[in-house]
């Protein structure tokens, strides 16, 4: 939601009547009463932004720029926040999790005033999502690696998803500011970058079957062809 943080961000969703254009919400709305609405990073958005959604969560409706009502009241939303990322983490560390670890964020949350507790109320309910650790890391990391080695079987190229490639890109593909989220840029860039030098050196063929080995330094990795 950075990008609606000032005034033209609100405009943007609820119309301008200077500008003569409807609203992206309102327009999204009338299309589809019956809708799921992300509000991705909900914390960087304008104050009339929450203003806004405080309405539609409590009356069930949004008034566009002209003054016409927009019924919002079929709409499942959903807003994330990354605002206590950090403090949840500290929480995580010290050994508070649970029903105290939410009450804290909560909290915290409210003192810094990142949401008011009119606003915040006006939901169903919160879910403070704990950092990812070592058994969830490695299941992300085998379904991007079998994503990407289904993706390779239909270029001709067959990879062996093996346990140590496994444990090597959730090792190395984690970083407590931005989750699981490095482990795909490794596999597009560092993993891909070396099976398509291997492919132009001729090393590697369509119909080869190929073992990614884990190196010992960060991010290091080899590619080796099965033989036999």
């Amino acid at each position: 939601m950075a990008e609606y943080a000032g005034k033209e961000g609100f405009e943007r969703l609820i119309g301008s009547q200077g500008r003569n254009t409807p609203g992206a919400l309102t327009t999204a709305i009338k299309n589809k009463p019956a809708s799921l609405l992300l509000l991705d990073e909900f914390e960087k958005a304008s104050r009339d932004i929450f203003n806004l959604f405080l309405t539609v969560l409590d009356e069930g409706y949004i008034t566009d720029a002209f003054g016409k009502r927009v019924g919002a009241g079929n709409l499942f939303i959903i807003g994330t926040s990354n605002a206590a990322a950090e403090y949840i983490r500290k929480l995580v560390g010290s050994g508070i999790r649970g029903e105290e670890l939410q009450k804290s964020v909560v909290n915290f949350v409210l003192e810094n005033a990142i949401f008011t507790p009119e606003l915040l109320n006006r939901f169903d309910g919160v879910i403070v999502y704990e950092p990812l650790e070592g058994p969830e890391l490695k299941k992300v990391a085998k379904l991007i690696l079998d994503k990407y080695a289904k993706n390779l079987k239909n270029k001709g190229i067959i990879l062996n998803v093996t346990d140590s490639l496994i444990e090597k890109l959730a090792t190395d593909g984690y970083d407590p500011a931005f989750g699981a989220r490095p482990m795909r840029r490794i596999v597009d860039l560092v993993i891909s970058d070396l099976i398509g030098k291997e492919m132009i050196s001729g090393n590697v063929a369509d119909g080869d079957s190929i073992d990614i080995i884990p190196g010992s330094g960060k991010e290091e990795y080899k590619v080796v062809k099965k033989t036999g």
